[in-house]
């Protein structure tokens, strides 16, 4: 991989207003190359030729000026990578699809306010002499949804024609009415994160076949693993509902699928992540019988969920004598005591009137 040295201009007037705000800066990724099969001849398909990417983006640089955290801005070395193996990646006739790739990958996976990509085919197979073929595009941020768009009365249609939050099928769980306990986790750390989180709330509670749904006060966790990144949000959702646990998954995919979510970096930034952690069957006498699911899609309970502060700590704000895998929270909580969490506020909002869980008593309003 070869590339120019990034620039950095925080003059306004080196960019035009469109989705840019005038504190932010921008960022100039340059020259970026890879072998890549892209084009529609089978000898581009076969045999590959180079291919190059300059991408700018904008975002507000002063936070990590001022505190010099790299955590705090937009790693350009990570940005490269990422570029690097679009290029080199799955091929693709156009290379517009290929920078719309890479436009996407990078609104989804860093904290920025807009990117314009420039995608270079310098050996273009024409039959003549040319310098260069390219094609640039812009794409700015969306706005996370308002969180009154989701708000419904229940007797009436929930977001009536709003395609992001309606289900793709009506569940389709076992008859008699059957009904289970189901434990969500739910993080983001890209863009307005508490608003990506309310999102989910919003709607997981537009969910036909979800009777009621607790949720976790907010707390704020480093992210996991080598890649460096913005520390996430997160919170715990209890569901009661009629879905089956693949019928869950689904939903969950479906909603992170409305908020951006890709998956083209393994545990890079997400506008929303949702894991589900725990499901198990309500009894009529409001017992809980735990479910296991051990298939390539799913795998209940969480395998991870026990080592992880960030599922624990709000899971037993909202039911404290809830179990894991046949043991206590309190007695995992234990063993994870040596990781930092930092308790941000319990202002996740509810859209629809909630019962308790399912043969507990809630705590009061969760504070620490």
């Amino acid at each position: 991989m070869s590339l120019h040295l990034p620039s950095i201009s925080s003059d306004p007037s080196d960019f035009s207003d469109r989705g840019a705000s005038v504190a932010s800066s921008r960022v100039d990724l340059v020259g970026i190359e890879a072998i890549g099969h892209h084009g529609v001849y089978d000898e581009e398909r076969r045999d590959g030729q180079r291919f190059v990417a300059d991408v700018t983006w904008w975002l507000d640089t002063r936070p990590a000026a001022a505190s010099d955290d790299l955590a705090r801005t937009v790693d350009y070395s990570v940005v490269a990578r990422l570029v690097h193996d679009i290029l080199a990646g799955e091929p693709a006739d156009l290379i517009e699809t290929v920078a719309e790739r890479i436009a996407a990958a990078v609104i989804e996976h860093f904290p920025v306010e807009r990117v314009v990509v420039t995608v270079h085919k310098p050996e273009a197979p024409l039959g003549l002499s040319i310098a260069d073929v390219r094609v640039t595009i812009e794409r700015v941020r969306p706005a996370p949804p308002a969180v009154a768009d989701f708000v419904f009365a229940p007797e009436v249609d929930p977001i009536a024609g709003d395609d992001l939050l309606v289900m793709e099928s009506e569940p389709k769980g076992p008859p008699g009415g059957v009904l289970r306990r189901i434990v969500c986790s739910i993080g983001s750390n890209v863009g307005d994160r508490q608003s990506w989180l309310q999102f989910a709330v919003s709607a997981w509670a537009t969910t036909p076949g979800v009777v009621s749904l607790v949720a976790s006060s907010i707390y704020e966790t480093a992210a996991v693993g080598a890649l460096a990144q913005a520390d996430f949000l997160n919170a715990v959702v209890i569901l009661t509902c009629e879905l089956t646990a693949d019928e869950a998954l689904t939903r969950a995919e479906e909603i992170e699928r409305a908020a951006g979510r890709t998956r083209i970096v393994p545990h890079g930034p997400r506008t929303l992540d949702i894991d589900l952690i725990d499901v198990a069957v309500v009894g009529t006498d409001g017992r809980l019988s735990p479910e296991h699911h051990d298939t390539p899609r799913l795998t209940l309970p969480h395998p991870r969920a026990q080592a992880r502060a960030f599922v624990l700590v709000p899971w037993e704000e909202i039911d404290p004598t809830a179990r894991l895998k046949d043991r206590p929270l309190a007695a995992w909580l234990g063993e994870v005591a040596d990781q930092t969490i930092r308790w941000v506020g319990n202002t996740l909002f509810v859209p629809m009137e909630q019962p308790p869980v399912v043969g507990e008593a809630l705590p009061g309003d969760g504070q620490r």
